[in-house]
């Protein structure tokens, strides 16, 4: 099946962004970002919602033009979030994460629920 793709949510200098609706988390078919600008300009906003810990994985890159994809994929662990939702920001590395396509894939465990948003700044930001 084809990754549910990440919405990115472009941020404008001196202006204010209204806070978007992010894509709701797909553990069954995990999620793919494809990015309009560098990825260090991207920040990804995740929410975690399940009643147990969960772990997000940013798939490592192709190398070429992943350079530094033998560090291997990033896993973030999520504690419960049923109760009070737990929310965690990453800014990830094209040299790391990006495959050969430009996308970047985000795996979720099992039973991951909440969302995904990303926010791209400006240039000069």
């Amino acid at each position: 099946m084809a990754r549910t793709a990440i919405t990115v949510n472009a941020i404008s200098l001196n202006s204010a962004l209204a806070d978007p609706t992010d894509t709701t988390a797909d553990a069954t078919n995990d999620h793919v970002l494809t990015p309009s600008k560098p990825l260090s300009k991207i920040l990804l906003r995740v929410t975690h919602t399940a009643a147990t810990s969960k772990v997000l994985t940013v798939v490592a890159g192709d190398n070429p033009p992943a350079d530094a994809a033998g560090q291997g994929n990033l896993d973030v662990t999520f504690a419960a979030g049923n109760v009070t939702p737990v929310v965690k920001f990453l800014v990830i590395s094209s040299d790391r994460f990006q495959q050969n396509d430009g996308t970047v894939q985000i795996d979720l465990a099992s039973g991951f629920t909440g969302t995904i948003g990303a926010f791209s700044f400006p240039a000069g930001a």
